[in-house]
């Protein structure tokens, strides 16, 4: 009899075991710093994963977490990351993932809207940084498109401050890429509003074309330099799209609502099996967009080509 009860326990047993569910995988999503810029990425990153839930039985749980006092907690919750048993981090931001890595965690890590990415390789994390989407502004893009809006382009002038790593590293790009397509580049360091109009000044009979890579020393005074740039009829091409909003002629930008989409992919694959997250190559943006100032090109008497009419603003 003892036997028989025995057996229908375990019998009992296994079929509970057998009914229970398997637990989701979880993405915790980390955005340290509040900017309407990181906040549509992190819109992009949960409707992308909120389109693989829509189309498979098993979804992925969002947990969006905040870092106090050296512990990834849950925002609407005390509980740590590892009781909710995340199997993912996702780092919004070169700060986020900073934050991150000062984090007790062996839970792996994919980070994007981070320019720099060699400076990751400063970073010592508990856990492996498996892979990411860097926002690194697309100056081969915009110097294409350059070319399409000049074609008599040769000689470009860039102007920033040395003393900013962001701007150095675009300097190096455009440097690449100009030099790929046969454009010269004439250097000018400024460490100040005023050295930067100077140096503008006495570079206009020497440029076809003026480029302010996104620096802040001398972004925020385009509107002063198109003063000059205008009487010398000599187009500033902006890095970011700020520069636009100033009177700059034009740029290429990155769609941060499809950066998140495409990090969300990114991750989902991963969680899923069908990338391998540590052997995946750091991606840049798939999806950019093009920024003209209609105005600009008016009074610079630029016509602009029919194929970019579209992306005429202002």
């Amino acid at each position: 009899m003892l036997r028989k009860i025995f057996f229908t326990l375990l019998v009992f047993i296994m079929i509970l075991a057998g009914c229970k569910k398997e637990e989701n995988l979880a993405i915790g999503i980390v955005q340290t710093v509040d900017h309407p810029t990181l906040t549509t990425i992190w819109q992009g990153i949960v409707d992308e994963i909120k389109n693989y839930n829509l189309q498979n039985e098993k979804p992925i749980e969002i947990v969006n977490l905040t870092i106090s006092k050296g512990q990834l907690l849950a925002k609407d919750t005390t509980s740590e990351s590892k009781a909710l048993d995340i199997d993912l981090l996702l780092a919004i931001s070169s700060k986020s993932l900073y934050d991150i890595c000062q984090v007790d965690s062996k839970i792996p890590i994919i980070f994007t809207a981070v320019s720099d990415v060699e400076s990751i390789n400063s970073l010592n994390p508990p856990a492996k940084i498996m892979t990411g989407v860097s926002d690194m502004i697309p100056i081969e893009s915009q110097l294409k498109m350059v070319r399409k809006i000049i074609p008599g382009l040769n000689t470009i002038g860039i102007i920033y401050n040395p003393e900013e790593k962001l701007s150095l590293s675009q300097v190096k790009l455009v440097n690449k890429y100009a030099f790929q397509n046969n454009i010269n580049c004439i250097h000018r360091e400024v460490n100040s509003s005023e050295a930067a109009i100077n140096a503008v000044k006495n570079l206009l009979g020497e440029i076809d074309a003026l480029y302010v890579p996104s620096d802040l020393t001398v972004t925020p005074i385009i509107r002063d330099l198109t003063t000059w740039t205008d009487l010398a009829n000599k187009p500033i091409i902006s890095g970011d799209e700020r520069g636009i909003e100033q009177g700059a002629l034009c740029t290429v930008v990155v769609d941060y609502y499809k950066l998140g989409r495409q990090t969300g992919k990114i991750a989902v694959d991963g969680l899923t099996n069908k990338i391998s997250l540590e052997n995946h190559p750091i991606e840049h943006s798939n999806h950019n967009k093009i920024l003209i100032n209609r105005k600009s090109a008016e009074k610079l008497n630029i016509i602009i080509p029919s194929e970019l009419h579209e992306n005429i603003s202002l």
